[in-house]
């Protein structure tokens, strides 16, 4: 099966242009099976996700780069690294398949969960890092694809998990500035800031710019309604306003 890459968010940055294009998936391969990934939409494909069937009888969980394109692999050797929040996507990239997991529990990625999984988005001269945020069942019979973020300036560095140019995703009129934890979340999410005082009010808009919960927050947002995905948290004070994407992952 192959997939287009659907751009749900492109997230706005209030005025500067934004950099880094987010997409959510949300797929499921079941082995033996496949699905090609054109990541930034020019009609090259990207990357194949994989599960093959092995000799004798066992499953692997590979990432095939297409077309030139490739994955973060420090291991040098074929097993791509499994990349936690905030790690740098860079150093060695390897335009041959990558093993995710195998039978011999080869590869870094099945059984722990959600990781993060570098690339490198070929395009003729041009070449754009990005990042997928996947899961791969320890026994190696699923891949689930959820996300994946590139940044749409050629050459520039990007972090697993980044969705924003350092800086664009806050507005601070009055110096009104924000960190939000865990990011990604699970059921609740924490405001910590020094700029402004609580109560608050909030809005929490969709991937594709609807608001899906609004309320006064003094410090806790409770997100056990929404569903996976990457939203965008705007905070609103007196004369001033903020804004910052997270992910909610479980």
């Amino acid at each position: 099966m192959k997939k287009n890459a659907w751009i749900l968010f492109l997230l706005w940055s209030f005025g500067a242009q934004a950099q880094i294009q987010t997409l959510t998936y949300s797929d499921t391969i079941v082995g033996p099976g496949q699905i090609i990934y054109d990541v930034n939409s020019d009609g090259t494909d990207d990357f194949q996700f994989e599960i093959i069937t092995l000799s004798p009888g066992g499953l692997a969980q590979r990432i095939v780069p297409l077309n030139f394109s490739a994955i973060l692999d420090n291991s040098t050797f074929g097993y791509p690294d499994a990349l936690l929040f905030d790690d740098t996507v860079a150093s060695y990239f390897n335009i041959n398949p990558g093993v995710l997991g195998t039978f011999v529990s080869s590869g870094q990625f099945n059984g722990m969960g959600n990781r993060y999984l570098g690339m490198r988005i070929n395009a003729t001269s041009d070449a754009f890092y990005g990042w997928f945020y996947i899961n791969c069942s320890y026994n190696r019979d699923t891949i689930i694809i959820r996300t994946a973020a590139y940044n749409s300036t050629p050459w520039e560095g990007i972090n697993a998990g980044q969705t924003v140019i350092t800086g664009s995703d806050e507005i601070a009129a009055s110096g009104m500035q924000f960190s939000l934890f865990p990011n990604p979340a699970n059921d609740q999410l924490y405001i910590s800031s020094s700029s402004f005082a609580f109560p608050l009010a909030y809005k929490i808009l969709d991937s594709r710019g609807s608001v899906v919960s609004s309320a006064v927050t003094n410090g806790i947002v409770q997100l056990s309604d929404l569903p996976n995905g990457i939203y965008h948290l705007q905070l609103e004070g007196k004369d001033q306003s903020a804004a910052k994407t997270f992910l909610i992952s479980r």
